[in-house]
This record gives C-alpha cells, sequence and structure tokens, in this order.
C-alpha cells in the first residue's frame, strides 16, 4: 500500500525521444502514470536541434521569490566560518541576534 511522505521516493526512467513520443531506452512503452503527474526532463545540451532555444535554456533567470523589504534569517554554526567572515574570534554582523541564541 502506498502511504505519502514529506520526502516521496523518486523513479529514474531511462526513455528515448523520438518526434515527439517517449519510450523506455528498451523501447517498451511508459507505464500508466495519473493524470497531470509532474516529471523532470534533463537531457544533453548539444540534444537541442535550435541554436537559440539552446540559448535560451542554457541562459541565467532572476526569479523574484521574496518582496522587496522581506527578511531572510538564517541561522548558522558559527565553529564552520572561517574568522574573516566572522567566524568564532571574528566580527559578528548582528551582535545582539547572536546574544538571543547563546544559552
Amino acid at each position: 500500500m502506498f502511504t505519502p511522505n514529506d520526502k516521496p521516493e523518486k523513479i529514474r526512467l531511462r526513455v528515448v525521444l523520438n518526434e515527439g513520443q517517449c519510450t523506455l531506452a528498451d523501447g517498451s512503452s511508459l507505464p500508466r502514470l495519473k493524470p497531470g503527474a509532474l516529471a523532470e526532463l534533463r537531457i544533453g545540451v548539444e540534444d537541442l536541434v535550435d541554436e537559440s532555444e539552446r540559448t535560451k535554456l542554457r541562459g541565467e533567470r532572476r526569479i523574484l521569490f521574496l518582496p522587496s523589504g522581506s527578511k531572510l534569517w538564517a541561522r548558522i554554526r558559527t565553529e564552520f566560518v572561517t574568522k574573516e567572515f566572522g567566524g568564532p574570534s571574528g566580527p559578528q554582523v548582528f551582535p545582539e541576534i547572536g546574544e538571543r541564541f547563546r544559552g
């Protein structure tokens, strides 16, 4: 019986694409999938025929994921940070915040 969890198991299917048709690498059909199933297609850039598509897909993009003015907080263990970046004996960027988490 299938029980969903926080990190669902992924299955890697080796496939061949020919003129928009997808089959398993051994030539057999894909297994039946649920409607709307999502998959990730990874191909070598050399397999893209159109140079402009290759350039477009390889290009960098900017994606806004935090609105302007948002604050992003992170906790790090300072013993793994070198001195030049504020490690154990280096400067503290926000020492007042660090004091709250020391116990």
